[in-house]
């Protein structure tokens, strides 16, 4: 049914997790006959010819925010619905002629990252399908602003760097948002695009006195190779490298760590399989699994010998005496130890 949750799932300062299910609602089809700015027909027109003609409704798929706590009842719930403008949607991408020629719902918003800020009492969630970035208001569950391309509904922040088709999303602690712009139309809002393009890119919000910019803080721009259409995020790490990660254009996935001079000092490919097979949906950097709690822990550095060689052990199997001969480059002080099957020191 649709009561699943996709894309995010994370776990608040409270105690109660929050995440994405599917909302299907019927509307009509958008046709260019209904936006005074347009003069020609959609594109999908032709393909939703039926449902034009008898003036039927389309399902819609959008998504609620919800809340649970920690017994799973809903303690709060966001309707796209309720929000967002249905004159708002994408018009170049190419999702309407997907839904009418496989006759699936339309997939209008696809969320596909969530962070929510405990100071500000606010979310920041992503739309994928409206290449838009939004900040709602926890509390009054209003819009405080909507970042991205302007559509034909709502008015939109336009930033100074379009992105499309964004993932992932990590707020940092001046305020300042950080994704991975896909850039599935980046030939169409950047001037000198031929075909599209990735980028990392770092974006700060100005308020004054409730008029909102935004600016771009730091971006880099990804080979056509590392051209990443359905996936991929971006983290600032601790040591203000950025940790691209992309599904790319050709096969496998990739890895980046770039320093703020777009210098590459890490790599990896991951064995995923093709572009089609083997998306990385997301990657992130850690310090460790584990928090170690012993600081007093030392390094010592010793003179080990460059080579050696265990010759025999006898009896085997073993006895309550075992002999074991060995062999250095050098003297030395030697310790061994003998573990089980299990990895145990024994």
């Amino acid at each position: 049914n649709e009561s699943f949750t996709q894309h995010e799932f994370i776990k608040l300062t409270n105690g109660n997790y929050m995440g994405f299910i599917p909302v299907i609602e019927e509307h009509p089809v958008p046709t260019y006959t209904n936006y005074p700015e347009r003069d020609s027909p959609f594109s999908w027109e032709d393909d939703c010819e039926l449902y034009i003609e008898f003036n039927s409704d389309f399902d819609w798929k959008g998504e609620k925010i919800v809340e649970w706590n920690s017994e799973g009842e809903i303690v709060w719930e966001w309707n796209v619905f309720n929000y967002y403008n249905i004159d708002d949607f994408d018009y170049l991408a190419g999702h309407w002629e997907t839904a009418c020629n496989s006759a699936t719902s339309y997939d209008w918003i696809h969320f596909n990252a969530l962070a929510f800020n405990k100071a500000e009492n606010a979310l920041y969630v992503s739309s994928r399908h409206l290449d838009r970035i939004t900040k709602i208001d926890y509390n009054s569950k209003d819009i405080i602003w909507n970042l991205g391309i302007q559509w034909l509904g709502d008015e939109i922040i336009s930033p100074d760097t379009l992105f499309s088709g964004q993932h992932g999303l990590q707020l940092l602690p001046n305020g300042n948002i950080v994704t991975f712009d896909n850039g599935i139309l980046s030939q169409y809002t950047t001037a000198g695009i031929t075909s599209p393009i990735s980028r990392a890119i770092e974006i700060a919000i100005s308020d004054n006195n409730g008029s909102y910019s935004a600016t771009t803080v730091w971006s880099h721009l990804l080979p056509d190779n590392l051209y990443g259409a359905l996936s991929g995020n971006v983290q600032k790490l601790e040591n203000g490298n950025y940790l691209i990660n992309t599904i790319g254009n050709v096969d496998c996935a990739y890895s980046i760590e770039v320093t703020p001079d777009h210098e590459t000092v890490w790599m990896c490919r991951y064995n995923l399989g093709d572009y089609s097979t083997g998306p990385l949906y997301r990657a992130m950097k850690i310090p460790g699994l584990y928090n170690n709690e012993v600081n007093n822990l030392e390094i010592i550095t010793l003179g080990l010998p460059q080579s050696f060689q265990i010759k025999s052990v006898y009896p085997n199997p073993f006895n309550p005496i075992i002999n074991i001969e060995y062999e250095l480059s050098a003297t030395t002080m030697v310790q061994f130890g003998i573990y089980n099957i299990k990895g145990a020191e024994i």
